[in-house]
Parts: C-alpha cells; sequence; structure tokens
C-alpha cells in the first residue's frame, strides 16, 4: 500500500481517483452501454461500487489538502484553508449540476421512447421530468400501465446513470493528467 510517507503527492492523486474511474466505468455490453448496478443487479454490487469511490476519494482529499496547505506560508494558512474549501465545495456543486443536467437529459428522452405506443400519448410528457414523479404517477395509473410505466422509469434512470457516470469518469481521467502534469511530487523545503 502507497501511504503518503512513501508515495509522492501526485502518485497518490493520480492512483486513487483512477481506481475510482475503473469502478464507473464497469464493463461494456454489445450495445456499447456502460453496466453499472442496473435494475435487476444485486444492491451488494451497487454497494460496492460506492466503496470503491468513496476509497478513491478518501485517498485523495489529505494528500491535496496536504499539498495545498504546505505550499502556503504560516501567516496564509487560514486563506489557505479557506480556498481549500471553497474549491471543493463549488467543484461539487458544479459537478452535481452537470451530471444530474446529463442524467435528466438522457432520462426524459428515454421515457418517450420506451413508453410510445405503451401509453396514452397525454401521459408521456409527465412521466419525462423525473424518475420520482414518475413512480408517484405510476402508483395511481391504471394496474395494467403501472408495470409498464415503473420499468421504464427504471430503465431511462439507469441510462441516464451510465452516461453521467462515463462523464464522470473522462473528467476523473483528464483531471488525473492534469495533476501528473502539473502538481509537483512534494512540496518544497524551506
Amino acid at each position: 500500500s502507497c501511504s503518503a510517507a512513501v508515495c509522492s503527492v501526485s502518485t497518490i492523486v493520480v492512483v486513487s481517483p483512477c481506481g475510482s474511474c475503473r469502478e464507473l466505468i464497469w464493463d461494456y455490453d454489445r450495445n456499447a452501454r456502460v453496466i453499472v448496478p442496473g435494475t435487476n443487479g444485486p444492491a451488494i454490487a451497487a454497494i460496492g461500487l460506492t466503496m470503491v469511490l468513496g476509497l478513491g476519494m478518501g485517498n485523495v482529499m489529505a494528500p491535496a489538502t496536504d499539498s495545498i496547505m504546505g505550499s502556503l506560508p504560516r501567516a496564509k494558512a487560514g486563506v489557505g484553508s479557506a480556498m481549500n474549501d471553497t474549491t471543493r465545495q463549488t467543484g461539487g456543486a458544479v459537478g452535481v449540476a452537470v451530471l444530474g443536467s446529463l442524467l435528466s437529459s438522457r432520462y426524459g428522452p428515454e421515457m418517450a421512447t420506451s413508453l410510445a405506443g405503451k401509453v396514452p400519448a397525454e401521459f408521456i410528457k409527465p412521466l419525462q421530468d423525473s424518475i420520482g414523479k414518475t413512480l408517484g404517477i405510476a402508483e395511481k395509473a391504471p394496474p395494467a400501465l403501472r408495470p409498464v410505466i415503473e420499468s421504464a422509469a427504471r430503465e431511462s434512470f439507469v441510462s441516464g446513470m451510465h452516461l453521467a457516470s462515463v462523464v464522470a469518469a473522462g473528467i476523473l481521467l483528464i483531471a488525473a493528467l492534469a495533476v501528473l502534469k502539473w502538481l509537483p511530487a512534494r512540496a518544497p523545503d524551506d
């Protein structure tokens, strides 16, 4: 195992996200769609995936913070800490917004395609908004339509998650390459 005392900060900050990236892009099927735990997959697969993602990100946080704080004089430690927190929070908010938008942009059209000809056309538009709203509507739908709507919602949501996962993996790889190029392996000695 590589620790901050033995490995360089840039090595840790590059290798950990790559492990997470590998988990985001699990495998490819014959339709070139990413397979992550789907609607019929075991819950343990989703738990395992989340654990690996958390482990990867957890291994990045401390060395990245140490790199930021180690590059500043003690008198500027408060500024460094504030910048570290701000960039982390801003990055998280932008990431959620971008990946959520991608998921949503895939979900709506997939729902329309999945339900075309199976559900009356006037019902399709409100079912394209979100999976929560769709499942709420499905509970009140006629019994014959309920499984059709629920299945389409779950499949469309997973399809959107697949798209968001691939984009997230790409962003992680770009970030890892940027770290490899520009982050010094060790803070300069004073």
